[in-house]
């Protein structure tokens, strides 16, 4: 492939996960700091990926502030930040994507709506399912097995020459991508998922792997799971396997089955922090209200109950208030005001 020009915007974990990984392809990067002093300080470190599947890299890569500061336009935006400052950076930067560039974002919740009218036909919707920890400024760790996924927003084609393709094309090197023809129902299916493990890391104050192994959380994981899948469906989105997880699978198993599927998992990626929870540590608001916020006004707005995603948002709420409050005790308090323990 001929070398792209590239843009990521966002030196969090995964941004410097793909401006290395595509640098190291060949491909001409940059990276967008948020200040002079942290553009000073990524030169002088460089950026670092550790891989569990490679050995360290650093490499130095060119760094802007400014959109006026790029050369040339961009065949390649890749947007890696948080989603409170989604328009934000899409619309600062996206006078330096080409005409015929692509804009791949890399938000969780459901951003589209708000950035297709700045984008346009550009934007390649992606949902991330790779896990990566930021370790210190410019250096992060890709911690296992992931990939991406990718196609137009809501639906579309997906053939050969879509843009979805040629995004596919290039960010494959950084882990294994795929297209998808109805990206509407992929990115239902991350928030689902993102509703449950990432604001219950917040919760609970525990990895992957210590998560699984309480009953009271895999309660919790079920519960916001099976209530989350029935606001999707009312929205019209189906539920699939992604990521080797089919969020629909709570809505049909019974809870005995469930708890077994999720602790079989256990292994995976067991050290593993969310990205809300990486964000606390950081004295960084989480994205709940991005997450479990956005399923709770979408079942308002189709008249379904969500008890669970609302007392997850209060739960993730105390919590940011006082960081020191994650704990079961803190997930029994969950339970109790969702309904039931157990299935809801």
């Amino acid at each position: 492939m001929t070398a792209q020009r590239i843009l990521v915007i966002g030196a969090g974990a995964l941004g410097i996960v793909t401006a290395v990984r595509l640098a190291l392809a060949g491909h001409h990067v940059s990276v967008v700091a948020s200040s002079e002093s942290r553009r000073t300080l990524y030169r002088e470190r460089q950026f670092r990926l550790d891989a569990y599947d490679a050995p360290p890299r650093q490499l130095p890569l060119d760094v802007l502030v400014a959109p006026d500061e790029a050369h040339d336009s961009f065949d390649l935006l890749v947007a890696a930040t948080k989603c409170a400052a989604a328009v934000e950076v899409t619309r600062k930067w996206i006078p330096a994507l080409h005409p015929e560039g692509l804009f791949v974002p890399y938000f969780n919740g459901l951003m589209s709506e708000e950035l297709v009218p700045i984008v346009g036909t550009r934007l390649v919707e992606c949902a991330v399912y790779y896990p990566a920890t930021l370790l210190e400024p410019g250096r992060s760790r890709l911690t296992g097995k992931g990939g991406l996924h990718l196609g137009p927003w809501p639906h579309g084609d997906i053939g050969p020459r879509s843009p979805a393709a040629r995004a596919m094309s290039i960010l494959d090197a950084v882990v294994p991508a795929q297209t998808h023809d109805d990206m509407f129902s992929v990115k239902w299916n991350k928030l689902i998922a993102n509703c449950a493990m990432t604001s219950l890391g917040v919760i609970s104050g525990m990895t992957m792997g210590s998560m699984i192994q309480h009953a009271a959380i895999r309660d919790a994981w079920r519960g916001i799971f099976r209530e989350s899948v029935r606001v999707a469906r009312a929205a019209g989105a189906r539920t699939m396997t992604l990521g080797g997880v089919n969020v629909g699978l709570a809505t049909v198993l019974p809870r005995f089955a469930f708890h077994l599927a999720l602790r079989m998992r256990a292994g995976e990626n067991s050290d593993y922090m969310s990205s809300s929870q990486q964000s606390l540590i950081r004295g960084e608001p989480t994205e709940v209200d991005y997450l479990n916020g956005r399923v709770a006004r979408e079942g308002e707005l189709r008249g379904l109950p969500t008890p669970w995603n609302l007392a997850v948002v209060q739960a993730v709420k105390q919590v940011e208030a006082a960081p020191e409050s994650a704990g079961l005790a803190k997930i029994s308090e969950l339970l109790r005001r969702a309904g039931e323990p157990g299935a809801p």
